[in-house]
């Protein structure tokens, strides 16, 4: 059975948009989440998993993020870096942890992140160590 040891960690520099702030000038809070689920897709091509798989999808089920840091327009670079780890694998779930910093190395926020993996054709969670062989590429 896999472990998730057995999956590189990744890191991914994402450019902030300027729209992404909000009328204060900081990051808007809803940002965070797409940058989170950039860094999952970006640890999924790392580990040469298809996403793209017609039959099987990975469905975020609890998402606990900490604020640690405001990222301000014209304070802070205009770009982020997240980092993705899979620290566990279990039956129904995986287990992420993720990290957003600023350009310059500042941590602005962390998170723990369970996903199940769905079966889309019965819209119902399959076991995730299973539904990760099936994505992977070969190679």
């Amino acid at each position: 059975m896999l472990e998730a040891s057995a999956f590189a960690e990744s890191e991914i520099v994402l450019a902030i948009r300027p729209n992404d702030y909000d009328y204060a000038a900081y990051l808007n809070n809803a940002v965070y989440v797409e940058f989170l689920e950039a860094g999952r897709v970006d640890w999924a091509g790392r580990n040469r998993l298809n996403l793209l798989q017609p039959t099987l999808a990975p469905a975020v089920v609890r998402l606990e993020l900490d604020y640690l840091r405001g990222i301000i327009r014209g304070r802070d670079p205009d770009q982020v870096v997240v980092r993705t780890a899979l620290t566990e694998l279990k039956l129904a779930r995986l287990i992420f942890n993720q990290f957003i910093h600023t350009g310059e190395g500042n941590l602005c926020a962390r998170a723990l992140v369970q996903v199940v993996m769905l079966n889309l054709e019965i819209n119902k969670a399959v076991a995730a160590p299973d539904a990760l062989e099936r994505l992977r590429l070969p190679g």
